[in-house]
């Protein structure tokens, strides 16, 4: 064991941490390099001007700041992308604190050391601290170099401000996850209701304009702490001290919540006995599942699945509820889309902008293009990572290669859970959108509903299966979250900026983007090659991982 408790989860962490690390320091160099055009463009402040004040407070833009360095880089960097990066990292950071100790099996063997309870969770929150401390800072690193070369003309008061408020906001949540985790000892609900609270008070915060209800709440929002006075404008605030205070109180608590926690180390890997006589004397619900490989994979996901999709939900439900305020509104909407800058809609692969004033193509950019694109990759890429990348730390790998299940049909019950994990959650989500379209008449197709659904849980098969077979190559799971997502940012940037420049085009069909969503939006989509294409590649990606997994010495 490492030095510390410190040191060994920020080794543990090391290279995950980096491809967050990367992946918020491109998205800030993106946003950056885009800053001009928008600067330089008078038919956009002008369609800006024609919109209701409401609706661009939505968004966090100001109207008289937008066209500076500090107004676009709030509306469209610290509003929504840089809050969901730190936040995904410190909610995942917090949630596995100790619950991922306890329910991986090594919670006993951690504290048979002399190191004490209170230790365990001070070193994993200051290793919280560091590990979202960076994300940050690779986020200053890359307004700093657009310091340079476009002239953002931001402070030092500014920058200081809005990334410190951004640093808090992750850990406020981050040690909520924390301590839900010490008192439980599940990570699944630690990370669900942390996540949850997440959801509810940027949507509170967000809405407020719009609706009196969310308006009496909005003081209480985190997110209101972290955005009210301006902090990239006016520097470091006093509201932002009340995240500070939070982030103590949560952390002070995990400590107590711990330290009387009756550990119990729970079973990481479970098979039911196929003998005939006391095996069939096995009586619970879950005996059907437990008999196989694939079967015990989405027994153990079961909870966060619920979770997943409580959450791509709730970005469906908020989207669609915004849908008749941009009707009613549709001439404002359409002169402000074709002002927009079309380096940054091609980042989102749109080209024709008129469609997302259409009620699909409004649910896509939220569901099927943003958020919740988002959030069905990184559930894909997490169970691709931990189905064997995930056994080997864990240690459990030797105990589920020493049943009679072959290499070749662990790594074939993963991914067929996997896939089936994925279809599920994807028929949720149509659920929902479904029952939307006939609340507020969004004007969907049968067709393009299928097409996005079944697309999304494609390409989400296809990036697990990445984190799948890395994992059963190199036995790492920060490896396998990294190439995955790694591999995502670049095809994602490729389809989006070959439609803007030249040379790239011609290697756009190699983007999985391209074959999900092409040049229309997800929901505009037909039934066609691309479904299939999706899903083949992903099978060919897991059958790699069979391979990989054959020749793989297991180390424990």
């Amino acid at each position: 064991m490492l030095s510390s408790v410190f040191a060994k989860t920020i080794r543990e962490r090391r290279w995950s941490t980096l491809g967050w690390v990367l992946g918020g320091f491109v998205i800030t160099l993106v946003m950056v390099a885009v800053y001009p055009i928008v600067r330089d463009s008078d038919a956009f402040t002008d369609a800006l001007e024609s919109l209701p004040p409401e609706l661009l407070a939505i968004s966090g833009i100001d109207i008289e700041l937008f066209s500076t360095g500090v107004g676009f880089l709030q509306g469209q960097l610290y509003s929504l992308l840089a809050p969901l990066l730190v936040l995904v990292l410190a909610i995942g950071i917090g949630s596995s604190a100790t619950a991922a100790e306890e329910a991986s099996g090594t919670a006993d063997l951690l504290l048979s050391t002399p190191v004490r309870r209170r230790r365990v969770v001070i070193d994993k929150a200051l290793a919280m601290v560091v590990l979202v401390g960076a994300l940050v800072l690779s986020i200053v690193a890359g307004l700093l170099i657009g310091q340079v070369t476009v002239d953002l003309q931001l402070s030092i008061e500014g920058i200081v401000g809005v990334n410190l408020g951004l640093l808090l906001l992750g850990l406020f949540f981050g040690a909520l996850a924390m301590a839900i985790g010490a008192w439980t000892g599940k990570r699944t609900p630690a990370a669900g209701v942390a996540a949850g609270i997440a959801g509810v008070a940027f949507i509170v915060n967000s809405f407020a304009p719009l609706v009196d209800f969310f308006e009496t709440f909005q003081p209480y929002s985190p997110f209101h702490w972290y955005s009210t006075g301006d902090p990239l404008l006016n520097g470091p605030t006093t509201e932002q001290l009340y995240l500070l205070v939070g982030v103590a109180a949560f952390s002070a608590a995990a400590i107590p919540l711990f330290n009387r926690r009756d550990l119990g180390v729970f079973s990481a890997f479970r098979l039911l006995p196929r003998r005939r006589g006391k095996a069939n004397q096995v009586k619970s619900s879950t005996s059907f599942l437990l008999n196989t490989i694939g079967g015990r994979e989405i027994w153990i996901r079961r909870r966060s699945f619920w979770w997943w999709l409580a959450g791509i939900g709730l970005i469906a439900v908020a989207t669609i509820s915004v849908f008749p305020s941009i009707a009613d509104g549709g001439d404002a909407w359409s002169e402000l889309l074709e002002a927009y800058p079309p380096e940054l809609l091609a980042m989102f692969g749109i080209t024709d902008v008129d469609s997302l004033l259409t009620g699909a193509g409004l649910v896509s950019s939220r569901v099927y293009s943003g958020i919740g694109l988002v959030a069905v990759l990184s559930f894909g890429i997490g169970i691709g990572k931990a189905a064997l990348a995930g056994e080997e730390q864990d240690g459990t790998a030797d105990l589920l290669l020493s049943t009679p299940p072959t290499r070749d049909r662990v790594v074939v019950g993963k991914a067929t859970a996997m896939l089936v994990l994925l279809i599920a959650l994807m028929a949720g989500v149509a659920l929902v959108v479904w029952l939307g379209d006939l609340a507020v008449d969004l004007g969907l197709t049968a067709e393009g509903m299928a097409a996005a659904n079944l697309g999304m849980a494609g390409i989400a098969f296809l990036f697990g299966s990445i984190a799948l077979a890395v994992g059963a190559w190199t036995g790492k799971p920060g490896l396998a979250i990294g190439a995955a997502a790694g591999v995502g940012v670049a095809t994602f940037l490729l389809n989006g900026f070959a439609t803007i420049i030249d040379w790239l085009e011609p290697f756009r069909i190699l983007s999985p983007f391209y074959w999900y969503q092409g040049d229309t939006n997800p929901l505009d989509q037909s039934l066609g090659w691309q479904q299939p294409l999706l899903l083949a590649v992903g099978l060919f990606l897991a059958g790699a991982a069979v391979f990989l997994f054959r020749r793989r010495d297991i180390g424990t």
